[in-house]
């Protein structure tokens, strides 16, 4: 399960579990590894689309998260790795949904 990511004239392959968040910049949308961050022209609708299959989901209008990379969820914010990462209102119980939760 790998994605290819076209950064500057090159096309990288990326493991997708490997991936723990995605923000967007603008235009651009970051995927995060835990070694490397990679800058792609892409809509977040486009990177949600491509990754909604997988264990991703949408938390807020600038991020999609690795639901198996979430280390904890408080509030409005969960952490992946030391990143605080908002959640968005109106995401939150779709993400609440998907959790495996006891």
């Amino acid at each position: 399960n790998s994605l290819f990511l076209k950064v500057d004239s090159k096309l990288i392959k990326v493991k997708i579990d490997d991936i723990l968040y995605v923000e967007a910049k603008g235009d651009y949308a970051l995927f995060k590894t835990l070694e490397k961050g990679y800058i792609v022209h892409s809509t977040m609708k486009r990177v949600q689309e491509r990754l909604d299959q997988y264990n991703f989901a949408k938390v807020h209008r600038s991020y999609v998260v690795n639901l198996s990379k979430i280390v904890d969820i408080e509030e409005s914010n969960l952490l992946i790795e030391s990143k605080v990462i908002p959640i968005s209102r109106a995401n939150k119980e779709a993400l609440i949904k998907r959790l495996n939760k006891l």
